[in-house]
C-alpha cells in the first residue's frame, strides 16, 4: 500500500492510501502533457493533470514526486 499527497495548483491538498500510481506521456494525452493515473484501494483509477503528487511507502519515505500541468504543448 502507498500514500499520496496530491497538491492542487491553487493550494488544496488530499492525502490518500493509494495500490498505484503511474505516470503517461503527452503521446497519450489529448493536450499532448504528461498526466498521472492513481489507482484507489478499490482498484478504480484517477487521473490527475495539474499539480503536485508525493508518493510515499509504508514507512512514510518519499519515493517518487511529480509535476504535472495540462498547459496545452505545441506538438513540433
Amino acid at each position: 500500500m502507498l500514500t499520496m499527497r496530491y497538491i492542487e495548483s491553487d493550494g488544496k491538498e488530499m492525502v490518500k492510501e493509494v495500490e498505484a500510481v503511474g505516470r503517461f506521456p503527452a503521446s497519450e494525452s489529448i493536450t499532448n502533457s504528461d498526466y498521472l493515473v492513481y489507482w484507489n484501494t478499490d482498484g478504480q483509477g484517477c487521473e490527475i493533470h495539474d499539480g503536485t503528487v508525493y508518493v510515499m511507502n509504508e514507512n512514510g519515505k518519499t519515493i517518487a514526486n511529480y509535476v504535472v500541468s495540462s498547459d496545452w504543448k505545441e506538438t513540433k
